[in-house]
């Protein structure tokens, strides 16, 4: 057997016989292993050492694994603080964040307080856009109603205003200086201060007598716009809200009189007195709709007749024409002839009235006739040729003065009622089409309303 390392003495061995015999390929000779290059003196040297006799390869190859970690470990650190160096002075300001982010304005001693446990919050989130007074108030409700000890809200309530802000606002609370912030007033007049252009001016005794019905405007829509107008007045006096709601409402209110009529104690029962009265508003306006509808029911049934009576016969249909070419092929067809009323009185006693009035139209001259009867003579025309009771002009200018109001107190009772027979039976007419046609029975409803005070207060009618 020859030795492993072979000195100065040893004779060469051919290359042949010292290669080692191959063995059959196996699993485990598949696998090859890659010669590792060093580069290093300190390589170079373990390289040299690892052809020694003697010498432990496992623990070498573990120092030269050893080395090179360390190596790549000091490589990489060294480039990580080259970027964090390149970030940081790169980005301005960056330094200024961080600190802001760190320090917090709070003072040691509320943010040293333990927080104690209590329910899940959810919290009002405020961003600068809205009225700030509107804000604290909601988060002191919040907070309120947990079941955080008495004697730590106050400290509770600066820790945990953070969690109801966001955006701008949240940014606002982190930039105040750094422990300057040792109890909830403070925070709150700061917060107060820093947002005070968002604040909204209360409402005054002014703006409540502005509170006005409309001229279309329910009762109920009035009275909730007038209660909503007195939740945001704060010391509002009593009797300063009863007149200003009397004031508001429109004089034809039913429910204005009944405060005229009986005058409410308090604001609280002149309200409660108006539920009944917007009830009772509401059941008329749907018995009116009610009434249309029927009425549009009615109005189209007439009309579906009429369009069936000219489809069944349309040989009495007459062509159709205007209202002012009808009365015209009318009055060219037959002559006129003024109607004939009973009037009480003599055609002389009725003349010398009509010289008497200035709304006469009296008739021209009538033309020269040779022909003319001169036994007869009429004395609206001033002329022969026609007795006054059968004048023609007369009686038409009597039927046009009728028409404007004069000459009626000359009628009788058979004047009267020729006079007036046109209009009553066209009402007549139109009277009996709609009693023809069914109705359904009205909607009956019985409302109960009370009118009175509380009974504590005063007297009370049902």
């Amino acid at each position: 057997m020859q030795p492993l390392f072979a000195s100065e003495d040893t004779p060469a061995v051919d290359e042949r016989q010292a290669q080692p015999r191959q063995a059959a390929p196996g699993p485990s000779s598949r696998r090859q292993t890659t010669p590792i290059r060093r580069s290093t003196p300190e390589l170079s040297q373990s390289s040299e050492d690892l052809f020694q006799p003697g010498t432990n390869v496992e623990e070498m190859m573990r120092s030269i694994m050893s080395e090179e970690m360390r190596t790549l470990e000091a490589q990489m650190q060294q480039r990580f603080t080259s970027q964090i160096h390149k970030a940081t002075t790169s980005t301005p300001g960056i330094d200024d964040l961080a600190r802001g982010v760190r320090e917090t304005p709070l003072t040691k001693r509320i943010t040293n307080t333990i927080t104690p446990k209590f329910s899940n919050i959810s919290f009002p989130r405020f961003d600068g856009m809205s009225d700030p007074h509107d804000h604290l108030l909601q988060y002191k409700h919040v907070v309120q109603s947990t079941n955080i000890p008495t004697h730590m809200l106050d400290d509770m309530m600066c820790k945990l205003f953070a969690q109801s802000l966001k955006g701008a606002a949240l940014r606002w609370f982190c930039n105040l200086p750094a422990e300057s912030i040792d109890s909830f007033d403070e925070l709150s007049l700061e917060f107060m201060r820093s947002y005070s252009v968002h604040i909204q001016s209360g409402k005054t005794t002014k703006d409540l007598w502005g509170v006005i019905q409309e001229p279309h405007e329910s009762l109920r829509a009035y009275i909730k716009r007038f209660s909503k107008a007195i939740s945001e007045i704060s010391g509002l006096d009593d009797g300063t809200a009863r007149e200003a709601l009397k004031k508001g409402l429109r004089h034809s209110s039913l429910f204005k009189n009944e405060i005229c009529a009986r005058y409410p104690p308090t604001i609280q029962d002149a309200l409660h007195r108006a539920k009944g009265f917007i009830e009772l508003e509401e059941e008329n306006e749907r018995v009116e709709r009610d009434l249309a509808r029927t009425r549009e029911e009615l109005s189209k049934a007439r009309n579906e007749r009429e369009k069936s009576f000219r489809r069944e016969r349309p040989h009495q249909q007459r062509p159709t024409e205007k209202r002012g070419e009808r009365s015209s092929r009318r009055d060219r067809k037959r002559p006129f002839s003024p109607p004939k009323y009973a009037l009480g009185i003599s055609p002389s006693e009725l003349i010398a009235h009509l010289k008497r009035q200035d709304f006469v139209t009296w008739p021209k001259k009538l033309p020269e006739n040779p022909a003319r009867d001169t036994s007869k003579y009429c004395e609206f025309h001033k002329d022969h040729g026609h007795n006054t009771v059968d004048c023609r002009a007369l009686r038409a200018e009597v039927a046009e003065l009728l028409k404007k109001g004069h000459l009626r107190e000359f009628l009788t009772e058979k004047g009267r009622e020729t006079y007036g027979l046109g209009g009553e039976h066209k009402e007549r007419r139109v009277v009996q089409q709609i009693e023809e046609t069914p109705t359904p029975p009205p909607v009956r409803k019985t409302i109960g309303v009370i009118l009175g005070g509380s009974i504590y207060s005063g007297e009370t009618m049902k």
